[in-house]
């Protein structure tokens, strides 16, 4: 009496559903091997420390900012004078106004 075909819900709009090719699992890739190092020495060798390429901020521009900020000037207006007046982020970059929320956020040298 019992049969192997797949009964239909007994709820009422129920839908049934059959699993896409997409749903079944992939197979994977084959792993490839790791490259060895050009030489022992190199692969033995610390690596180096980067160099900064960035310049600390002048006492003056950070004291000018905080001056800025005291007299109410918002942050988009103080990147937008430091920019007219020719000045550039520790980086070489025009100031932001995230730049400028990031000196006044920093303790006082």
């Amino acid at each position: 009496m019992s049969e192997s075909t797949t009964e239909a819900p007994q709820y009422p709009g129920a839908v049934v559903v059959e699993p896409s090719k997409a749903s079944k699992p992939r197979k994977r890739a084959a792993a490839s091997k790791p490259k060895a190092s050009k030489s022992k020495k190199a692969a033995a060798a610390k690596p180096k420390a980067r160099e900064r390429k960035t310049q600390p901020l002048k006492p003056a521009l950070i004291k000018r900012v905080h001056q800025m900020s005291a007299k109410g000037k918002k942050l988009q207006e103080i990147a937008d004078a430091l920019n007219k007046s020719g000045e550039t982020t520790a980086r070489g970059l025009p100031w932001t106004t995230q730049n400028v929320w990031h000196v006044l956020r920093r303790k006082s040298q």
